[in-house]
């Protein structure tokens, strides 16, 4: 006999639902206060250095992988296209060749780029 997840939800006792209810509650806020915190300091540190190519990828990073409805996704296209201008423009790495690698291969990856900027991380990625 197969149970619906409805059906097995109304097995268990009423008090046991309501504990668990506030118990996930209590610990997704837990998580939220620092991301949030995180994200202040991320902004703050981007409005004091705009052009630091850094905080640029470490925000879009967080950008890309963090949830949805934490509503933290309105840079991705801004860094995404400032870290490829300054790579394409730069004749030195952001930190070494490696680190470098890594960034475009992030950002070829998870910042959903267009196909010209994909060829230009590929340039990019073959004169390293």
């Amino acid at each position: 006999m197969r149970l619906s997840a409805k059906r097995t939800l109304c097995i268990w006792p009423i008090k046991e639902q309501h504990w668990l209810r506030r118990r996930l509650h209590h610990q997704s806020c837990r998580k939220i206060a620092p991301f949030q915190e995180g994200r202040k300091l991320i902004e703050q540190a981007i409005a004091i250095d705009e052009a630091n190519a850094e905080l640029r990828f470490l925000r879009l990073s967080v950008q890309v992988k963090a949830p949805y409805f934490l509503g933290y996704s309105d840079n991705i296209i801004d860094d995404r296209e400032l870290l490829i201008q300054f790579l394409h423009e730069s004749k030195l790495p952001l930190v070494d060749n490696d680190f470098t690698a890594k960034v475009l291969s992030f950002v070829s990856l998870y910042a959903e780029p267009t196909q010209d900027q994909l060829k230009l991380i590929s340039d990019l990625q073959s004169k390293l």
